[in-house]
């Protein structure tokens, strides 16, 4: 059964063409030059014409006592406790047949599963809902095809009960569609094609549960899917699944996802101990791995320790590299050299930073938990030009497309231009 999740493709001029294929929208209305009114949590990123949700994840955050019941119900069934969860299932009104067949997940409460943006391409649009599924449709919403993935258990590795959900969204290359699923057992990679949801090729990868989407690099020896995870930093061939090299000595929780410029790619991540930051070269080959004591190498330009961001991912702009941090430390680094230009601490509201900064006319844009965000002005010195309260909590990266800046925010979907 096709259940937990929505999908509104929207128009530039913010009119809804296509709704798949639950619920409708609470209401439309207009703001700044348009917004949508939505009623999810807001954490998945947006992709220009697509937006994503978890219906069910949603129903049972407003129905707190239910899912309590349907949380003890599962527990007393399976014979253990879940703390700090709620039960999210496939089925929605019924978990006294469970069996092995159901798809079933523990979720911490933070998470819904619309975590994973939607990949389009400008022929398909494909959406990816972790235990759920992957989906792909057409530009008008026609649902092509479905592809169940199996049971994907991603949450701590050291507190497997914790269930987060998986975050790392589909990419889509040539007719190939690329989904990274890290989870707490049988981790792997694979490709689909994009028109039928055929599997094309999928590699197993020892690996512990991570967060990040895989970023593909037009490398000097041709492409490489660039791969953010605990034991290692890998890249593939994406035609093939063939593994082209590998880095150890990240985070054992990793989320940022790769970027890129200059001929360099990096690769960062923020948790205690080494909050890592690599900057490798495009077309390496083999185990990159660090000597000990060593920070760079013929194939690392450079890499620092207890500087990666934990959840946003960085963003390369004119040869800069800023780097934010949940606590709302800003930093900025030469790309080809690592040299630290700057670090500041921005003063939000408290809540801190979940979505990645964006760049475009020679600007930053920060979003906050907290419903604010901040623009500063991108190059050598800091300088803070805004904070502009958007009033809803923000957990989603902007988008920006022909000069227009989109906001998923906690209730609405926003375009804001001049």
């Amino acid at each position: 059964m096709d259940r937990g999740a929505q999908v509104l493709i929207v128009r530039d001029d913010g009119k809804l063409v296509q709704q798949i294929p639950w619920n409708k929208p609470e209401d439309l209305s207009v703001d700044e030059k348009w917004d949508i009114a939505l009623a999810a949590d807001g954490s998945a990123e947006i992709t220009i014409q697509l937006k994503a949700r978890g219906d069910f994840a949603v129903y049972l955050r407003r129905n707190y006592e239910l899912a309590a019941q349907r949380q003890t119900l599962l527990e007393k069934t399976l014979g253990r406790k879940f703390a700090g969860a709620r039960v999210v299932s496939q089925e929605f009104s019924d978990l006294s047949n469970l069996d092995e067949n159901v798809t079933m997940e523990i979720r911490f409460t933070a998470p819904t599963f619309a975590n994973s943006s939607p990949a389009p391409d400008g022929r398909y649009l494909v959406a990816f809902f972790g235990s759920q599924g992957l989906f792909g449709f057409d530009l008008d919403g026609k649902k092509l095809w479905s592809k169940d993935l199996g049971r994907l258990d991603a949450g701590a590795h050291d507190l497997p009960e914790y269930e987060w959900g998986t975050a790392s969204s589909p990419v889509i290359y040539g007719d190939l569609v690329i989904v990274q699923c890290d989870v707490q057992k049988r981790s792997f990679i694979l490709a689909a094609d994009v028109k039928t949801g055929e599997t094309r090729w999928k590699t197993d990868r020892d690996e512990l549960p991570s967060w990040g989407t895989p970023a593909i690099v037009e490398g000097p020896k041709g492409p490489e899917l660039v791969t953010n995870s605990s034991n290692f930093l890998r890249a593939y061939n994406p035609l093939t699944g063939k593994e082209l090299w590998r880095l150890g000595g990240s985070s054992k929780i990793t989320a940022p996802t790769p970027v890129f410029a200059d001929g360099l790619i990096v690769v960062s991540s923020g948790r205690h101990p080494e909050r890592p930051i690599f900057a490798v070269r495009a077309g390496s080959r083999g185990d990159l791995t660090l000597a000990k004591g060593k920070t760079s190498s013929a194939a690392v330009a450079w890499s620092m320790v207890r500087r990666g961001p934990y959840m946003p991912t960085p963003v390369i702009y004119k040869g800069l590299l800023y780097v934010l941090h949940n606590n709302g430390l800003f930093d900025c680094y030469e790309l080809a050299t690592g040299k630290e230009i700057y670090r500041q601490r921005l003063r939000h509201g408290g809540s801190g930073f979940s979505a990645s900064p964006v760049a475009a006319d020679g600007k930053l844009y920060l979003p906050s938990e907290d419903g604010d965000i901040f623009v500063i002005k991108a190059g050598r010195e800091f300088k803070q030009l805004a904070r502009n309260p958007v009033g809803e909590f923000l957990m989603a990266t902007p988008a920006l497309s022909g000069g227009t800046l989109y906001v998923r925010a906690h209730h609405h979907l926003l375009a804001i231009g001049r």
